[in-house]
């Protein structure tokens, strides 16, 4: 009887400390989770200071000029697919924005518009641009949706053929695909962490991006 009870005492000391030091392994992913959190923050606030825009601009209907966002890209790219007779979800969408910006970053040496990725889950994503699209879930972005025409402005030819350059190679690529080539780049392997939506430095994107569509 004493042996049994002395067993059930001891189960019961295994049983809290397991607890507690599942507790304490909680704990520290949490915190490297913050702290990665806050390493990717200050990593995008320097790389702000080194990373200059592209001088492309549009004239608005005042007449005043303003520098290209990345939902006016994504206006052209939806376009430039619905002139291929091609449809685009939101996820490839991400994806395409991601090569464009990157090409951008490393042919011109600037950035094509200001938005920042992050490293989520199913690869880049300008949260924005989800936002904006996410009630499509994984269906077609609609050619006519307000905000794409909202969103269209005129860009100057030589960004017209950097996203076309980037357009005509993914038209027959699956969004899933594009999801796994976009895993294998460097910039959003060395940011993802799962559920922190860290950010991936256009200086990081410029230095180790690949634009792998080939």
């Amino acid at each position: 009887m004493t042996d049994i009870y002395a067993r059930g005492i001891l189960c019961e000391k295994i049983s809290l400390y397991a607890c507690f030091f599942a507790r304490i392994a909680e704990f520290c992913a949490f915190l490297f989770i913050l702290a990665m959190a806050i390493f990717c923050k200050f990593a995008i606030i320097k790389s702000k200071k080194t990373i200059r825009y592209c001088n492309q601009t549009y004239k608005t209907a005042k007449g005043s000029e303003k520098v290209y966002t990345a939902m006016n890209i994504a206006s052209e790219i939806v376009r430039q697919y619905k002139d291929h007779g091609k449809a685009i979800t939101n996820l490839k969408l991400q994806k395409i924005l991601y090569y464009v910006q990157m090409r951008s970053l490393q042919e011109n040496g600037c950035a094509l518009f200001e938005e920042d990725f992050q490293a989520w889950r199913h690869g880049p994503v300008v949260p924005e641009i989800y936002e904006a699209f996410r009630k499509y879930v994984s269906g077609d972005i609609d050619y006519e949706d307000p905000v794409l025409k909202q969103s269209t402005v005129e860009i100057k030819p030589d960004q017209k053929n950097l996203i076309a350059s980037i357009v005509a190679p993914t038209l027959d690529v699956d969004a899933w695909d594009m999801v796994y080539k976009t895993h294998n780049t460097k910039p959003w392997k060395d940011c993802y962490i799962p559920n922190a939506n860290c950010i991936i430095s256009k200086d990081r994107i410029r230095r180790d991006g690949e634009v792998n569509l080939s």
